[in-house]
């Protein structure tokens, strides 16, 4: 299945919410500061770093619920396919999934629509106050 061949249309009812991405480095830090610092911090949350931000996956519950941050479920039809709450490709996703799979063979993946994106999700860790400082070195070093 070509990148082509399909495109995506809302997603009516939205998906269950399972997941964040909050675009931009210092939103993210900022986000990720008051989540590690709030009395909700025991809730777990795992965390996958993008080269632009990062994607929260965990309960609703938990989740930061602000501005600017988009949320993503995972696909009831394809368990290793997470999408926009809002938005669905318009083709089969158990056979999108599928040809998603021969090409990005780290699973489960986020799809996502603009900027075009496949992100692997299988490299998440614990959010903790701990990790916040070795994601501000990762960054930090990426930028030079």
């Amino acid at each position: 299945m070509s990148p082509t061949a399909w495109s995506w249309r809302p997603c009516l009812p939205p998906g269950r919410v399972g997941g964040a991405v909050i675009w931009g480095r210092e939103t993210a830090l900022g986000v990720l500061r008051r989540l590690c610092a709030s009395p909700e911090a025991g809730k777990p949350l795992r965390i996958c770093l993008l080269p632009t931000g990062v994607v929260l996956v965990g309960e609703s519950a938990a989740l930061p619920w602000v501005e600017d941050i988009a949320y993503v479920t995972q696909s009831p039809e394809a368990p290793n396919l997470w999408l926009p709450v809002h938005q669905q490709p318009d083709v089969p996703l158990d056979l999108l999934a599928r040809a998603l799979s021969q090409r990005h063979p780290r699973q489960p993946v986020l799809l996502w629509p603009d900027p075009t994106w496949v992100v692997p999700l299988d490299r998440s860790y614990p959010l903790s106050p701990e990790l916040l400082p070795s994601i501000e070195q990762v960054w930090h070093h990426e930028t030079r």
